[in-house]
């Protein structure tokens, strides 16, 4: 049995559970793969079927040590993850200096992560891991271990350890006590120190397919043509369809239109309306924000299929194929291609941490000009 909800990867979880089997469990481990694909949650797992107390299959999830694990509450368990900067800290874990209402907010994302493994830890202004946590779990992983059983060691979004840290981090990696395993995760392998690397085992944790995520929305309330959306605005990302599925897909698909319009009509104060509501949405709902831009990406893209005449069931947006046909007549020679370029590209400004209004402004005017005059 599985601990926790996870999808396939059946190949990666028997070769953790042979490496159970024959006893050779790895002082490191690299889980690294596209962002959703399930490398956190197997990391969770493989830290369950560790310490299960059954003598048959692992996890048993009705043994002591499985039920801790399934909370996340077991004393041979710690959990590393970007958190905001808290200031100098001498000898104390930087997470118990954060401020009340941030620690708060801590707990309710780690039971959501306890619910769900797909679910992405998230603080504000929580950039980085400081190298405080890394001289913190130095310091106490040669300590007796708390319960019977293995010390693990997870690092979510390992990439997201500075110069500093890593090295830290390195000094743990090169001589960790025994029965002791850590275990890294990162969705952006090329950002990981080389060094770092070559002291881990790899594990590839790849993107889920539309078919796997298709059948996770099975039985739900949504509509065919939502489920669609979905799917393919997930892109394989698990962690994408819960966000999906704790919005609301007809505001994505309505604020989609609307910006769309908006650019197309060019009202200069509708435009300087538009981008600071879009940036605020940038910061507050960061996956509604990429989520709204992944769809302006396949409305162009249905509109590209409806100047060549394509078959409509491969529209995304079917439910809107009267708008995106008026579209069509009244922008015949629109640059499909150039607009989903220029919004690729300012996803990619804003993760970079580019002022988000001069990003938004740049891409609205380029997408106009793609656009092209009116018939």
């Amino acid at each position: 049995m599985r601990l926790f909800k996870l999808i396939d990867q059946n190949k990666n979880l028997k070769f953790l559970q042979q490496a159970i089997e024959n006893q050779k469990i790895a002082n490191g481990y690299l889980f690294y793969g596209p962002e959703g694909s399930g490398s956190e949650g197997f990391a969770l797992e493989f830290a369950a079927m560790l310490n299960c107390q059954n003598d048959g299959e692992k996890p048993c999830g009705v043994c002591g040590s499985c039920r801790k694990m399934r909370k996340l509450e077991h004393g041979n368990l710690t959990l590393v993850y970007p958190i905001p900067s808290v200031g100098n800290v001498k000898d104390e874990d930087p997470v118990a200096k954060l401020p009340k209402s941030t620690i708060e907010e801590l707990q309710t994302q780690l039971a959501r992560k306890a619910d769900n493994p797909y679910h992405k830890i998230w603080l504000e202004k929580a950039n980085n891991i400081p190298i405080s946590k890394i001289r913190h779990i130095k310091r106490n992983i040669y300590l007796s271990a708390p319960e019977e059983g293995w010390k693990i060691i997870i690092v979510f979004d390992a990439d997201l350890m500075n110069k500093e840290s890593a090295n830290a981090f390195l000094k743990i990696l090169e001589e960790p006590p025994a029965k002791t395993t850590i275990i890294m995760t990162t969705s952006r392998i090329g950002r990981i120190l080389p060094t770092i690397r070559s002291r881990c085992k790899p594990l590839y944790f790849s993107k889920l397919s539309n078919d796997e995520i298709r059948h996770f929305l099975d039985g739900t309330e949504y509509t065919e043509e939502e489920v669609q959306l979905m799917v393919n605005l997930a892109d394989g990302n698990m962690t994408s369809v819960l966000n999906l599925m704790e919005q609301d897909i007809k505001k994505i698909k309505n604020s989609t239109l609307e910006i769309i319009r908006t650019i197309a009509g060019w009202s200069i104060r509708k435009i300087y309306d538009t981008v600071p509501q879009l940036a605020q949405i940038s910061k507050t709902e960061p996956d509604m924000f990429r989520q709204i831009l992944t769809s302006m990406n396949f409305w162009f893209r249905d509109a590209e299929m409806i100047r060549q005449e394509l078959d409509d069931h491969e529209l995304i947006h079917i439910d809107q194929r009267t708008t995106l046909q008026k579209f069509v007549d009244n922008y015949p020679d629109f640059d499909a291609f150039g607009i989903n370029q220029e919004i690729d590209n300012c996803i990619d400004f804003i993760s970079r941490n580019v002022y988000i209004n001069l990003a938004l402004m740049d891409m609205f005017f380029k997408i106009k000009k793609l656009i092209g005059r009116k018939k």
